[in-house]
């Protein structure tokens, strides 16, 4: 996966770098590339206990995809709980793809 990440939110640190990859008590490994702005990052990192590891509103989406048993019970959580316009592509380590967008389409997949 190729992602250039250019700051949006969060600083222009190695940290903040795309693709995130994230791993969660054992589980499948993710690997994400976003686009967009995600408004409530802070607050379901902490309502999920989540720890950061950069400054990046990007992570709030690799953490609940991570902690999900699959990739359509990630992209629930990520619709249901994150506010904001954004897409993303995101492959675990089963090789599993998956590509969604925010519930209003505000930031659309492709342009």
């Amino acid at each position: 996966m190729c992602h250039n990440r250019y700051s949006t939110c969060g600083d222009s640190t190695l940290a903040n770098a795309q693709p995130f990859r994230r791993y969660v008590k054992g589980k499948v490994a993710v690997v994400v590339g976003h686009n967009g702005t995600i408004l409530n990052p802070d607050a379901v990192m902490e309502k999920h206990g989540y720890e950061r590891h950069s400054t990046s509103d990007s992570e709030a989406l690799a953490w609940l995809l991570a902690d999900s048993h699959t990739f359509e019970e990630g992209a629930d959580k990520c619709c249901e709980e994150l506010i904001g316009a954004f897409n993303f592509v995101a492959i675990n380590s089963r090789g599993e793809l998956a590509a969604f967008r925010d519930p209003n389409g505000f930031h659309p997949l492709c342009t």
